[in-house]
């Protein structure tokens, strides 16, 4: 654990001292009332180096009758694996920095055997939050071929990715996996709006038929397309979801359009002739109840 590495060299050499100072001063009394004395100092040396620069729990404290003995080898053990488990988290998400963390107030705090159990439990948990985590910030900069088919840029989701990690500091598994949630949550919502105006756009550039371009006269796509662009930047699916629907539903809608302007027009076209018509051969305009023909 970087964090840590600076001070395990000094550690283990004064580990090793303590192992040695240690051996001479055992009484074979001590040695049998607790068979596993030895074992345990060699190995609380070898806890001290791997966490530096925690202070040890009390949990491991070197027994001095036989009644800790047994529960003593066996939170060296648990602590053993629980260092292990925060390296391994550590060098899933470095930026957790997971050596400061709430894992470590729980190692240090731990008065006995169960307490150090459910701090291993917590860094047991924080691994596999790290490495969701992790797998999580590969995916936000992975790149997205729908977004880079339109030429935008993919959210970072940079809120989001910290709030996970620290989360994962805080041995909050809850809190990590909500951030997660969200993440794939709003990555799932971006790619699907992003679908929807390349389909949009897909659509406004396909060809017409005539009738249908006349339905259309006037009509400018532009605007919304660029608004539904902005919606996809910012994860807004229900804003593109209607921009989109809008084009669409003026595309679905073009032939009638065109027909029924076209139909106008013949309407507006029949009633000029006849206005045409109602003309005198001269230019004077007829009265309505007049006959047709020359005048008297």
């Amino acid at each position: 654990m970087g964090a840590r590495d600076a001070g395990r060299s000094l550690v283990a050499a004064l580990a090793l001292v303590g192992v040695i100072l240690l051996a001479p001063g055992r009484a074979v009394g001590a040695e049998a009332a607790c068979p596993l004395l030895e074992w345990i100092v060699a190995q609380r040396a070898v806890l001290a180096v791997a966490a530096a620069p925690w202070q040890l729990s009390a949990a491991v404290a070197v027994p001095s009758g036989p009644e800790r003995c047994a529960g003593t080898a066996a939170a060296i053990s648990i602590a053993l694996d629980l260092i292990a488990d925060v390296d391994r988290a550590d060098r899933l998400l470095p930026d957790a920095d997971v050596g400061t963390g709430a894992v470590r107030g729980l190692f240090e705090g731990a008065l006995d055997a169960p307490a150090l159990s459910r701090a291993a439990a917590a860094a047991r948990d924080q691994v596999e939050a790290a490495a969701a985590v992790a797998a999580a910030i590969a995916r936000v900069a992975a790149p997205r071929p729908v977004l880079q088919a339109l030429g935008l840029p993919p959210a970072k989701l940079e809120a989001e990715l910290a709030t996970a990690v620290v989360a994962v500091a805080q041995a909050d598994r809850a809190a990590a996996g909500a951030a997660l949630a969200l993440i794939d949550r709003e990555l799932a919502d971006e790619q699907a709006a992003a679908q929807l105006v390349g389909i949009a756009r897909d659509h406004v550039a396909a060809p017409r038929d005539p009738l249908q371009a006349l339905g259309l006269l006037g009509t400018d796509f532009v605007p919304r397309l660029l608004e539904a662009e902005g919606a996809v930047q910012a994860i807004n699916l229900d804003s593109t979801r209607a921009l989109t629907a809008s084009i669409d539903a003026d595309l679905s809608g073009a032939g009638l359009g065109g027909l029924i302007r076209l139909a106008t027009a013949s309407v507006l076209a029949a009633v000029l002739a006849l206005a045409v018509r109602r003309r005198s051969p001269g230019g004077r305009r007829v009265s309505p109840g007049a006959p047709w023909g020359p005048v008297a």
